[in-house]
């Protein structure tokens, strides 16, 4: 069956069901009863509004102070991870600095390693600028920790230990 057959057999469908639906029984004494009972209802005393103000001045009150302690909480979880971030570049920049130092003297496999560690280090300020949007993300951490790795693992790599040949 193509897809205007099927169209079609639809529409027929549609127009072979009935317009109005009536009920079982008659509802119109029903709704008569609620409408009739809803005007009979006593209104509330002093006493039931001073409850529920009350209580919701309680509860404002609570909602306050778990919203102060919320942001105080999520101040406190901010600052962790600015600070953890920072000792990571520290530690990695340490360490670039002195694999940079052992290795100034030797032969460099690639002379376009700098372009690569540069690249590197613009994914790592992308990734520390998302960080600060996002803080919490267990991803861009992980991503951060990688790109520091891969360009400690590129200078190493770079600089491999050239053999010396002894002479006999």
């Amino acid at each position: 069956m193509t897809h205007n057959e099927e169209k079609k057999s639809l529409d027929d469908a549609l127009k072979n069901l009935p317009r109005e639906i009536e009920p079982e029984k008659d509802l119109w004494p029903g709704i008569e009863y609620a409408i009739g009972n809803n005007r009979h209802k006593r209104a509330y005393g002093l006493p039931q509004v001073a409850a529920v103000l009350l209580v919701g001045v309680f509860a404002l009150s609570q909602w306050n102070g778990w919203v102060a302690k919320t942001e105080s909480d999520s101040k406190y979880r901010d600052a962790v991870v600015e600070v953890a971030v920072i000792a990571m570049e520290q530690q990695h920049t340490a360490h670039k600095e002195a694999l940079l130092s052992r290795y100034k003297d030797q032969t460099v496999l690639a002379d376009d390693w700098h372009a690569h560690v540069d690249a590197l280090t613009a994914a790592r300020l992308a990734l520390v600028e998302a960080l600060e949007r996002d803080p919490y993300n267990p991803y861009l951490i992980s991503m951060l920790k990688r790109t520091y790795n891969q360009e400690l693992q590129l200078i190493e790599s770079v600089h491999i230990n050239t053999p010396t040949v002894s002479r006999l």
